[in-house]
């Protein structure tokens, strides 16, 4: 795009769940670079350091400098920051690398097979969490801090994800882009994620048995 607009005023009346959707695609910066930096480790992708930079940056600005309240304009300022740096991220490395990894899979993946599907951003977020702790990520203990404070976890408990819906998806998100190297295509790492979602306290409560509403 030539520019982007954003109109705070407007966006300060939207519904609850698109600031959570777009902190949720947000937080997926931690595990995308992670994918991202482990694929060029091993010879499947180029890397681009400044993008990289770029995209952690924008982590900090949402980490660092908003309040907790979702409502609050500081917080909604930087969100929407994040976001373009993010984008400008992906468009600096020629690749979705910087912002899409193991957990955007996951949800292209329940985009596949849900009966209805939760906004990008919820499944994503959720997916974030899960795949933090797949990686032993460095930073899943902000993940958890940042998604239990600003209400995003008790928000999707609301309207859990479908459990049977999350681990068909996670058995079938390696094959959402062949030869797309991330945590996913580890070996035992479905084993270990159903694992997860069977026991983590947090996941319990968002992704449950049997259940599966729109949020509109």
């Amino acid at each position: 795009p030539f520019g982007v607009v954003l109109d705070l005023d407007i966006i300060k009346n939207s519904p609850k769940v698109f600031f959570y959707s777009g902190l949720g695609d947000m937080i997926s910066k931690v595990t995308a670079l992670w994918d991202w930096n482990k694929a060029f480790k091993k010879g499947y992708e180029r890397y681009n350091d400044f993008a990289s930079l770029l995209a952690y940056n924008s982590l900090d600005l949402l980490f660092l400098k908003h309040s907790t309240d979702i409502e609050a304009p500081e917080f909604q300022r930087s969100l929407c920051t994040s976001l373009l740096m993010s984008g400008i991220a992906m468009e600096v490395a020629g690749t979705s690398r910087p912002a899409s990894g193991s957990e955007h899979l996951i949800s292209h993946a329940l985009d596949k097979i849900s009966a209805r599907p939760a906004m990008h951003g919820i499944q994503v977020g959720v997916a974030t969490y899960l795949c933090a702790m797949l990686q032993d990520n460095p930073q899943t203990a902000g993940v958890r801090e940042i998604l239990l404070n600003t209400g995003f976890f008790a928000f999707v408990r609301t309207k859990p994800l479908d459990k049977d819906e999350f681990i068909e998806a996670l058995r079938i998100a390696p094959s959402i882009k062949p030869g797309y190297y991330t945590i996913l295509s580890e070996p035992g790492s479905f084993e270990r994620a159903v694992e997860l979602v069977d026991k983590d306290p947090i996941l319990q409560t968002i992704i449950q048995k049997n259940f599966s509403q729109p949020y509109f």
